[in-house]
């Protein structure tokens, strides 16, 4: 009787380590994906903000008759 109990709470201990690795796992690829998700938004902001950069030149070019030069060179990882 007394191994059986012994028995079983080792189980449980080794299911409960295993549920928590498995926790920390999934808890860790959905940060990677939200990571990934967050860059791939950054990208995307980072191109609309070129193109507005870009029209705002073409405008002031045609309005004013000169070039405009912007640096341009946004700075993400």
């Amino acid at each position: 009787m007394g191994d059986f109990t012994e028995q079983s709470i080792r189980i449980n201990q080794q299911v409960a380590i295993s549920y928590q690795g498995h926790n920390w796992l999934a808890s860790r690829a959905s940060y990677q994906k939200s990571l990934t998700i967050l860059s791939i938004n950054c990208l995307k902001v980072y191109s609309i903000i070129q193109q507005l950069i870009q029209q705002l030149i073409q405008q002031v070019h045609s309005c004013c008759g000169f070039v405009v030069r912007i640096n341009t060179q946004l700075r993400y990882w």
